[in-house]
């Protein structure tokens, strides 16, 4: 997600070859989330693969402040039983899903390969995103560019994947990147302290998804208040449960997705522009980008968020992150060809 000081940190965050449970608070079935409300606001770096063009993309160029929602799939559009509240108090609440459909098929697993550049060294970066549309993906900032690696050297993306089998298979050619995050993600502290609250990408596809998947709208949020009495979604990629039922890191593609569902419990006023919040959603490393959703009447099941998965507390904070679809970045999506 970062430049980190060591290789273990590095490991941590980047690849998250360590286990470290997530920060919760004293009441146990609670994970405490910062909330970042200002995504977008400092702009947008982009980088082409093919013709190695860099392009930075002022907010002033494309904030409009209008963030009408975006509805979802029709078939996306009525509350579904089967999504009711699964969590069990004091309990992990994380179930697997096999042959995804429905607001679960448009999750993607992604794998990046970077390139160190001093040592050469290439490594696998595994997440999540969500497809905005059929040729965009979301996902988080540190699976395209890091500091030490740059730009990712290939992004493979499976959409609708679990257990090896997936609907399409495409590849990203063209890479959206908050700039406050490449900026600030040289080390630790830089990182935390600022590029963390912008860490957020998206991925332009070689190739348009060509069969039918059921897709999130999107609804627009920017606080922890508009989350408020909300019964949030989200599933990825845990790679704790991957490796529990036996999915090796380098069989990575072969991963399972996991859904879990929970409420924002209580706000908690955080540091600076920060939300702190408590919520019953579980989150581990591998679910980088993955979406956060909600049933919206007369929009239906909408993204108003993703996960920046840390699992870890750093100078005694917690740094389990939600970058929140805010106006900014709402404005952003908008403006994609």
């Amino acid at each position: 997600m970062k430049k980190c000081m060591t290789a273990v940190v590095c490991l941590a965050l980047f690849i998250g070859l360590i286990q470290i449970p997530v920060y919760a608070s004293e009441d146990i079935d609670k994970t405490i989330f910062q909330v970042s409300r200002n995504a977008g606001s400092g702009g947008v770096r982009c980088y082409d693969s093919l013709t190695n063009e860099e392009t930075y993309y002022s907010p002033e160029l494309y904030y409009h402040g209008d963030a009408e929602p975006i509805p979802a799939s029709p078939e996306l559009q009525l509350e579904q039983p089967e999504m009711s509240p699964r969590h069990v108090i004091g309990h992990d609440s994380r179930v697997k899903v096999l042959n995804p459909s429905g607001a679960y098929e448009s999750t993607c697993l992604i794998g990046s390969r970077f390139k160190n550049i001093s040592s050469g060294e290439e490594r696998v970066g595994k997440g999540t995103g969500w497809l905005l549309n059929d040729k965009y993906v979301m996902t988080a900032g540190h699976m395209l560019y890091v500091e030490e690696d740059g730009v990712v050297m290939h992004c493979g993306i499976f959409i609708g994947a679990s257990d090896g089998k997936h609907k399409r298979y495409r590849l990203g050619y063209k890479y959206h990147v908050a700039e406050d995050y490449v900026n600030h993600c040289e080390n630790d502290i830089d990182y935390y302290n600022f590029g963390m609250y912008d860490d957020w990408g998206i991925i332009e596809l070689v190739s348009p998804v060509d069969v039918s998947i059921s897709k999130l709208g999107r609804y627009a949020v920017n606080s922890a208040y508009d989350m408020e009495g909300q019964y949030y979604h989200t599933q990825g990629y845990p790679e704790d449960l991957n490796l529990a039922a036996g999915k090796t890191g380098d069989a990575w593609n072969l991963w399972y997705m996991y859904q879990t569902a929970g409420y924002i419990q209580k706000d908690r006023p955080g540091l600076r522009f920060l939300d702190l919040v408590e919520t019953d959603i579980d989150a581990y490393h591998g679910q980088s980008g993955s979406p956060v959703y909600s049933y919206r009447t007369g929009y239906g099941y909408c993204a108003e968020g993703m996960i920046v998965a840390q699992s870890k507390s750093y100078d005694g904070e917690p740094k389990n992150f939600i970058i929140l679809l805010n106006d900014w970045l709402f404005d952003y999506i908008k403006q994609l060809p």
